[in-house]
Parts: structure tokens; C-alpha cells; sequence
């Protein structure tokens, strides 16, 4: 066990490029919405991507994610028709 804790403290102190993770991921989602899953569902999947989403400045913040609590969360339609949500207890993040 005290070697899995070593890795992980390893891993955790180590800087990380979160633009370039969410460029891949971004890039992962749009070959995986070409090749099947446009048609799979109907529609363009691709269009779930948030061009001014900054990953960096999301870590930076450490706002907890919609996921993990609805407290003070607030949403609204983007003007290409995508909900966001904004954290209001002093951070906003999109």
C-alpha cells in the first residue's frame, strides 16, 4: 500500500498541461462523433464541445464540479443553446 500512496503523491505533485488534456479530449470526442456517434444518436455530438471552456483555469479555481454538489449553482442557455452552469458562493466557472 505505501507504495501505490508513493506513486500516487508522485503523480500528484507533478505539473500538469490540463489544456493540452482537455485539447486531446476535445480531439478524442470529435473522432469518436465522426466515425460513429453523430449517427448513432442523430445528432452532432460535436456541438457539446465548449470552445471557451479553459480547463487550467477550472483546476485553478478548484470549484467542485455540477456533479458532486447543486448548491448555489445557477444555470443558463449559451447563445449556440448549451447549458452552463456558475457556481455563486464567489467563484463562477462555466
Amino acid at each position: 500500500m505505501a507504495a501505490l500512496e508513493t506513486m500516487l503523491k508522485l503523480v500528484d505533485e507533478r505539473k500538469k498541461d490540463w489544456n493540452k488534456f482537455y485539447r486531446q479530449a476535445v480531439e478524442f470526442h470529435i473522432k469518436n462523433a465522426e466515425s460513429w456517434a453523430n449517427a448513432q444518436l442523430g445528432t452532432n455530438v460535436i456541438n457539446q464541445i465548449d470552445p471557451a471552456f479553459n480547463m487550467e483555469d477550472l483546476v485553478n479555481a478548484q470549484v467542485k464540479p455540477a456533479f458532486m454538489s447543486n448548491n448555489n449553482l445557477v444555470s443558463e442557455q449559451t447563445s449556440m443553446g448549451k447549458e452552463k452552469f456558475h457556481v455563486i458562493n464567489g467563484h463562477s466557472r462555466a
